[in-house]
């Protein structure tokens, strides 16, 4: 009858230590893949600032100047069916002036201004 209840006790505690063995591996897997993603993050996303500021302020107030909001057709009737060809052929020029530059932003308005019409 001893013999019996201390097996139980031992069979008892071997499950214990099993379950909290697995629950530990479990953790660890867990925090390495955390680890692993923050580690691909900063890998995949990290981004370099400019070397030369200045160089690049110059950049960026040149291709404002050169693409300004006025440069590209807008819908100002929404009601009006009636659609000039000079209009369409003025849209279509923007359009593809816009993707050869590479300034999809406008690549995207012109094309919203030509499902419209």
């Amino acid at each position: 009858m001893i013999n019996g209840t201390v097996a139980a006790a031992t069979t008892f505690q071997a499950d214990i230590f099993a379950s909290v063995v697995n629950v530990m591996v479990a953790a660890r897997s867990e925090l390495l893949l955390f680890v692993a993603a923050v580690v691909a993050y900063f890998a995949l996303f990290m981004q370099r600032a400019p070397r030369n500021a200045k160089r690049q302020s110059k950049k960026i107030k040149a291709y404002e100047e050169d693409y300004k909001e006025e440069d590209y057709p807008v819908d100002t009737d929404k009601k009006c069916s009636i659609v000039d060809t000079k209009e369409c052929c003025k849209v279509e020029k923007s359009l593809q002036d816009a993707f050869e530059n590479g300034d999809y932003r406008a690549v995207l308005r012109c094309w919203n201004t030509m499902k419209k019409i």
